[in-house]
This record gives structure tokens, C-alpha cells and sequence, in this order.
């Protein structure tokens, strides 16, 4: 890459990085930018300028600072530096250029909650004897660990004391990364001492190099309070201020009629309970509806839309189930376009959720291809697949089936204000543990539960697809490892921020409302007319015939539409 195509775009990555991103680029970027700069850099544009005086970064084509973002999951950076992000991963595992050992501290920091940071904080005052001064100015696990670094604690060449930290913590899991990193650089082990001296190689060389001129510097911030010249405008973001802030309806299909040649998504029940305790928790109405055919779930979308939505700001609807291209089933075996779906909720349709975020999370398969890891054979197994399982059930299972390409090519509503988060890319397979829940929806929940304060929602499900995309699936025999990434797509227009720090203390969301019973009776509609003689079907939601036969006419269309929606005569369901 040319040295001024990049400096432009860096440049524009300034832009991009919130203080969140900052702070782990510091974190990052100790090792060949010294101390002093970092803890004065306020912007990114003065971390990029001060990284460029380093001789020994290799800059010039990004690779550099391609592994940072990676590691902090900005993706969508390291494509901004036009390269290939498998090619990044499959680097770091090879022949990384950041220090092994940085890389080694912010994975376990990543993976620490606050308690254990608390905990961590007292271990180093009573162990390790660091002083209660020094503590106090410690706000991040990063900040811990460069204290532990400047007091030689926690060194390249001595890995001991990290360890005793995480066997304080019963951290078995983080235990096994600090082993990995052992045995795959014993040499940083065995011989190098001189941390202030170490460089990605191994190799020793001086944090404070010389400047070399290999292109003009980057542009440094205006001085005396002048202009910032790339400053972006602010965004807009939707109002979230209502209390409770809208319906969250959860379709969870598990139990497949015999006849349907679907197997029971095993682990589904554990998925909707994740999503009914993040929602609740995020201000919102939640119900349930198990075990629905296509005619139900389009009734119950039809009612949703139906509801009066003025008095709240947003729509959720998550959808567990098998699928296909563009696609979900029912318990009936049948098939339903997820356009379909979402098409009750455009404006034109539902005028109360005009300009206001719709949101969609899907799991189930987009297709039955399996993403495979790169570079198979030096994969290190983890416990994540064969924990999560159940004895006797040997590898996660998928919510794929056999149902050729779908016709639905268009996935994203014709209208602004929706969001669409796929389990998986198209044409792809998802995976679900039998005990633990799949892998998207935990994930999901996990870190809504823990970022939706702090980040607005397309960041929060950045992380998620970091998260996601770096599990090790066991896919079948001789240690072949699967991998999958989640495809969030939105026409939002602004940010989306949860905001539960504004709900009220001790509100708590009702469980019921009157706008419930609509939907109910929106159901109890389709029942009625699609099965006369038993209007209480096989699934999970009955409500009285009065009220359902009031609206027969009105849903007589829904009906119509769904009669015309494919059966899959021979389906499989794909273990792995």
C-alpha cells in the first residue's frame, strides 16, 4: 500500500475510534511506542504519529495496526486498511507482529468480569505487595497489568506470577491461554529478560527509537484550541426513554411435528430464557410463544403490527427455529420468508413504529455449508464445544436442513429503521449446544447484558460477532473444526442505545398487557379458520374463540398468503 494512501486512510479511521477502541490501542501499542506518548495521546492521530517514529513497526503496509484492530474487534477497520481479515488472523497464530506476551495480557483481560478485577486489585496489595496508592489510580485490568509490568511482576520471561493471579480467580480457562503461550514461545521464556527491550521478534531493541522519515508525518491536531479538521458530525440517536420500551415476542421452536422430519432443537428453551432475562432486564415487554407453525407465527406478527406502539420506541422479535436461505420454519415442517415476516412492520402497514428501530434476531441456518477454521492443524481445541454438551452427545448441533435455494433473495425490508441479526451468513450452518444454547444467542445476551450502558447496539454486535467468529466448534471426526459468524444487516438511521441506567429503579416490566391479548386473539383468528374443529392447535398459545372469530376476515389474508408457503418433504437434521 502506498505510504500517502495510507496516511490518508488512518486519517479517516481517527474518526471511527471511540474512547473504548483508544484505550485498548494503548494497551496494545506499549511496546513500541513507549509510555510517555501513550499516556499523553488523547487521540488517535497522536498514537498513529507516534507509532510511525518506530523503525522497527512494520507500518508501512498496516499490518501493524491490522492486528490491533482485530484483536479489538473492528473488523470493519481492518478492511479500511484494504486487507484481508482471515489473512490477519492466520498471521497472529503464525508469525505476529505484536508481542505475543501483549497479545497473551489483553485476551485475559477481555475475559475478566469486574468482580475478578476487584479481586485481582486486593491479591496484588496482599501478595504482591504493590501499595494501596498505586491502586487507587488503577481503573482497568489494563492499568493493573502495566503496574505489574513497571514493577517487573508480570514479564515476557516470567510467566509465574500471571498464573498464580488466575489460579486465584479458579480461572482454568485462562490458565490453558497462559500454557498455549509457553509452549509456543519458549524462547521468550527461557532466555529474554530485558522487557523495556524486547520487540515483536524477540529480538532486543530500544522503545524510544529514533524518528525515521520513511514518509511525512501524520497530521497532528490543531494546537491553542484551533480547528479539528475531520472532526465528524454527531449522530442521531433514537429516543429511548419509555418505560416499559415496547414488546420483545420470542417464537421458540423446539418440538418438530412427527410428520415434519425435524428433530427437537435440544437447548432451544435455554436460548429463550437468555433473551427473556437481556430484554426484561433492557425495559421490555417480553412474551414467549413455543412450538408455532408458519400460520402462527404469521398471526402473531400480523397482531404485533396491529398494537398501538406510540407510547413505546422500539419492536423486538426473535425467532428460534430451524431455517434455510432467507428462511425459517414452523413446527409443521413448513417454510416462511423472513421478508415476509418483517414486511408487517413498514410503515405504510404499522404507523405507530414509524421511525422507530425494528428489531430482528435470528437463529437458525442460513444454508448447510460449514465455514472450517483456517489452518486446521495448529487449531488448539478448546473445551468451549465438548463442554457445552451433554454426555453422550458427542459435538453442538445445527439448525440447518436440506431444503435447496430459496427464492428470497431480498433480506432486508424495503424501509429504513430495521436491524436483521443473522446467526450466520448466508448459506451458511449455525451451531447450538444442547445444554448451554447456541452459540449466537449466548453470546448475544452476554454482552447486551454487559455493554448495553456503554455502546450502542451496531458496536455491541461487532463484539458479538468477535466473539462468535473466535469459537472452535468441533464439526466431526479427526479434531475438524468448524467456525461461524453472525451477520448483523440494518437500515437504522441513527444510533441505538439501550439506556437501562434511565429506566426507573424499582420499575419492574409487566409481564402481561392489554396489547398481548391482540396478538392472542390474532392467533386464535388463524387457528380458527385453518382448523375449525380444533381451534386450539398443537402449540403453545390459546385464547378465547369469541374474540378470535371477531377477526376472522381481517386475517383471512395472512392465512391466504401462508397457505401458499412450501412443505419440506424430506428434510434432515444435521448433527454434527
Amino acid at each position: 500500500m502506498a505510504n500517502l494512501r495510507l496516511r490518508q486512510i488512518l486519517v479517516e479511521i481517527c474518526s471511527d475510534l471511540g474512547s473504548d477502541d483508544l484505550e485498548k490501542l494503548k494497551f496494545l501499542l506499549r511496546d513500541v511506542t513507549g509510555s510517555a506518548k501513550l499516556e499523553m495521546a488523547t487521540m488517535a492521530i497522536d498514537i498513529f504519529s507516534a507509532i510511525e517514529r518506530n523503525k522497527h513497526v512494520a507500518l508501512h503496509d498496516g499490518s501493524y495496526l491490522a492486528e490491533c484492530f482485530w484483536l479489538i474487534g473492528r473488523i470493519d477497520l481492518v478492511r479500511k486498511l484494504e486487507l484481508d481479515p482471515r489473512r490477519v488472523e492466520v498471521g497472529m497464530e503464525t508469525d505476529p507482529r505484536l508481542l505475543p506476551f501483549r497479545i497473551l495480557l489483553y485476551k485475559i483481560s477481555e475475559d475478566l468480569s469486574d468482580k475478578e478485577f476487584e479481586q485481582l486489585k486486593y491479591h496484588s496489595s496482599k501478595a504482591l505487595g504493590i501499595k494501596r496508592g498505586q491502586l487507587q489510580k488503577v481503573k482497568h485490568v489494563f492499568d493493573l497489568f502495566v503496574l505489574l509490568e513497571k514493577n517487573s511482576l508480570i514479564i515476557p520471561a516470567s510467566i509465574n506470577v500471571l498464573k498464580d493471579m488466575l489460579k486465584v480467580l479458579n480461572r482454568g480457562d485462562l490458565l490453558e491461554l497462559v500454557d498455549e503461550y509457553q509452549a509456543k514461545y519458549p524462547h521468550l521464556i527461557d532466555g529474554e529478560n530485558n522487557t523495556d527491550s524486547l520487540n515483536i521478534n524477540g529480538a532486543t531493541q530500544t522503545l524510544e527509537s529514533p524518528v525515521v522519515d520513511q514518509y511525512p508525518s501524520l497530521p497532528s491536531r490543531p494546537q491553542n484550541g484551533g480547528p479539528q479538521t475531520n472532526e465528524p458530525s454527531p449522530m442521531h440517536a433514537y429516543e429511548m426513554n419509555a418505560f416499559p420500551r415496547g414488546f420483545c415476542i420470542i417464537i421458540n421452536n423446539n418440538n418438530f411435528y412427527p410428520q415434519s422430519g425435524f428433530g427437537c432443537r435440544v437447548g432451544s428453551d435455554e436460548d429463550a430464557r437468555m433473551l427473556d432475562e437481556t430484554f426484561c432486564r433492557l425495559g421490555f415487554i417480553v412474551k414467549i410463544y413455543n412450538d408455532f407453525t408458519v400460520k402462527d407465527m404469521a398471526a402473531v406478527m400480523h397482531g404485533l403490527s396491529r398494537l398501538d406502539h406510540s407510547k413505546y420506541n422500539a419492536v423486538v422479535v426473535c425467532i428460534l427455529s430451524h431455517g434455510g436461505e432467507h428462511v425459517v420454519y414452523g413446527v409443521d415442517g413448513k417454510e416462511i420468508a423472513i421478508r415476509y415476516l418483517t414486511s408487517f412492520f413498514r410503515s405504510s402497514k404499522c404507523k405507530s413504529l414509524a421511525n422507530k428501530p425494528k428489531l430482528f434476531f435470528i437463529q437458525a441456518c442460513q444454508g448447510n455449508e460449514r465455514q472450517t477454521g483456517i489452518n486446521q492443524t495448529d487449531l488448539s481445541i478448546q473445551a468451549d464445544g465438548p463442554s457445552d454438551l451433554e454426555e453422550g452427545q458427542s459435538f453442538p448441533e445445527t439448525d440447518a436442513e436440506d431444503v435447496g435455494r430459496s427464492n428470497n433473495s431480498k433480506i432486508i425490508p424495503d424501509e429504513s429503521d430495521f436491524l436483521i441479526g443473522y446467526a450466520t451468513v448466508t448459506g451458511y450452518t449455525s451451531f447450538r449446544s444442547r445444554t448451554r444454547g447456541s452459540f449466537y444467542i449466548r453470546k448475544l445476551t452476554e454482552n447486551l447484558n454487559q455493554y448495553a450502558n456503554s455502546q450502542d447496539l451496531i458496536s455491541i454486535l461487532t463484539r458479538v460477532n468477535h466473539d462468535v467468529s473466535t469459537e472452535n466448534i468441533p464439526a466431526g471426526n479427526n479434531y475438524e473444526i468448524s467456525k461461524q459468524v453472525p451477520m448483523p444487516q440494518f437500515t437504522l438511521r441513527k444510533q441505538l442505545f439501550f439506556r437501562p441506567e434511565n429506566l426507573p429503579r424499582d420499575g419492574t416490566v409487566p409481564r402481561s398487557a392489554a396489547g398481548l391479548s391482540i396478538i392472542s386473539q390474532s392467533i386464535q383468528a388463524v387457528r380458527t379458520i385453518a382448523q375449525p374443529t380444533d381451534a386450539t392447535s398443537q402449540s403453545g398459545e390459546v385464547t378465547s374463540g369469541s374474540d378470535a372469530t371477531s377477526q376472522s376476515s381481517e386475517v383471512q389474508n395472512v392465512i391466504s398468503r401462508s397457505d401458499n408457503l412450501r412443505t419440506v418433504t424430506q428434510p434432515s437434521d444435521a448433527n454434527m
